[in-house]
């Protein structure tokens, strides 16, 4: 088997290198498995750099919902004896003007300038939901919703999208969509930055633009002990 051991941060790499050495062999930069040291960030990174391949999340001081593990010797380890279980969750994709955006937690449309509301109009299935006045809207996996969708909703859900409106000017609540659905949203005023997890590379829509979000064929998988 081969394994890639990838963080965030350089440090944690380095405080577990006496660890990583004793494995030396099985390191490679074409993995079979992926361990993800860090926290939920860090296996977002991962999935950006290694997608699809299975990824192991080893918690090391930092909040990590997704970890079932923080022990990085005894995870190398059972990896090594096959002693795991690979649980698949779908991502998301977000097709504007022609670029995709893929996410595993959500895609978040939100106001590039902080002191100016934008409007933007919502549709599912093609099916107006109706137009809307605030900071934005934050599309969300069940396997994200724990994330910024909870933060916004305090709620979280188990099936299908959710659809998170973010400081609207009319109360009003998430939505919860089958997963096979196609959402459209419309900029019809302001500028509004489009973003993928907590990827760097993020996009800017202006009045008029339209972009797409609905399920990825592509997926994560998470080992479980």
């Amino acid at each position: 088997m081969k394994i890639a051991v990838v963080s965030r941060s350089k440090n944690r790499l380095e405080n577990n290198l006496q660890t990583i050495r004793k494995y030396k062999r099985f390191i490679s930069d074409k993995p079979d498995v992926v361990v993800a040291v860090g926290g939920d960030g860090t296996f977002l990174a991962a999935e950006r750099y290694y997608p699809g391949t299975p990824k192991l999340l080893v918690r090391d001081g930092s909040i990590c919902n997704k970890c079932d593990w923080d022990n990085l010797d005894e995870g190398l380890k059972r990896l090594l004896e096959s002693k795991f279980s690979i649980k698949t969750f779908h991502k998301i994709q977000a097709d504007f003007k022609g670029s995709l955006l893929e996410a595993v937690n959500d895609i978040v449309v939100r106001n590039v300038h902080p002191t100016h509301a934008i409007r933007f109009r919502l549709l599912v299935d093609h099916k107006k939901i109706g137009d809307f006045i605030g900071d934005g809207v934050v599309v969300s996996t069940s396997f994200g919703s724990e994330g910024y969708f909870r933060s916004i909703t305090k709620r979280h859900f188990e099936q299908g999208l959710g659809i998170a409106f973010n400081n609207i000017t009319e109360k009003r609540e998430p939505l919860l969509v089958n997963a096979d659905a196609t959402i459209t949203i419309q900029l019809t005023r302001g500028m509004a930055h489009v973003a993928a997890d907590n990827n760097p590379h993020v996009l800017v829509a202006d009045k008029g633009d339209k972009m797409t979000i609905k399920q990825s064929k592509s997926t994560a998988r998470i080992i479980r002990f």
